[in-house]
């Protein structure tokens, strides 16, 4: 598949979710920057090789753009609070935490804990969005 639609679809759906600026940034630049070595004829995604934090953030992404339902950030929003207050200080937290290793002071394994977290966060509102909407299909509330 190639890359830069790939990226562009990951976007999207990060803004759908209403994930927060910064992190939107991050997608933003790094389609910025692969259609820039794709017009060189590199064709890879870059920055990924060079930034282990944003290869591991892209690919957590691209993992949850996978299992998401439209509509569960919003779900989660409106119905489940606590989690998406939840969800977003992690998301903050991920900003902090790669602006610091831009500079290099918290370490590839920090940064993957954090994204974890995020991650197994995400993970429990889709989950909870996909059994409260069935229960909703079916008729039962």
């Amino acid at each position: 598949m190639n890359a830069l639609p790939q990226l562009e679809s990951d976007y999207q759906k990060a803004k759908e979710k209403g994930a927060r600026p910064e992190l939107l940034k991050k997608l933003e630049d790094q389609m910025r920057r692969f259609s820039v070595e794709n017009a060189s004829g590199n064709g890879r995604i870059a920055g990924t090789d060079d930034d282990p934090f944003e290869c591991l953030f892209q690919k957590a992404m691209q993992d949850l753009n996978q299992r998401d339902t439209n509509g569960s950030s919003k779900h989660i929003r409106n119905h489940h609070p606590d989690l998406y207050r939840q969800i977003d200080e992690a998301e903050r937290r991920i900003d902090e935490v790669w602006k610091a290793g831009l500079v290099g002071k918290p370490t590839i394994e920090e940064f993957r804990e954090v994204v974890k977290h995020w991650y197994l966060l995400y993970l429990q509102g889709i989950e909870i969005y996909r059994k409260e909407h069935r229960k909703s299909d079916i008729g039962v509330v």
